[in-house]
C-alpha cells in the first residue's frame, strides 16, 4: 500500500482546532505484502476499538470527547 511498512490509529482528545488535541494513545500495525484495503480496514477498525477500550480504562474523562484517526 504505497510502499508503507506500517499504519496505525491514534486516540486524540477533541478540541475545536483540527488535529490540535492531545494524543492519548497510538498503536502501530504492520502492513504485510498480501494485505489489501479490506484487510487493513478490518485491522484498523479492531485496533481502534480496542484502543478506545484501553484508553477508557486508563484515563477516560466523560466530559471529554475523543476520536480515533487512522493513518
Amino acid at each position: 500500500m504505497n510502499g508503507d511498512a506500517e499504519t496505525g490509529v491514534s486516540v486524540m482528545r477533541m478540541v475545536e482546532k483540527l488535529d490540535a488535541g492531545d494524543i492519548m494513545l497510538q498503536k502501530k500495525i504492520a502492513i504485510h505484502p498480501g494485505d489489501n484495503l479490506q484487510a487493513l480496514e478490518s485491522k484498523l477498525a479492531e485496533t481502534g476499538a480496542v484502543s478506545l477500550i484501553e484508553n477508557s480504562r486508563v484515563s477516560f474523562d466523560f466530559s471529554t470527547t475523543v476520536f480515533v484517526t487512522a493513518k
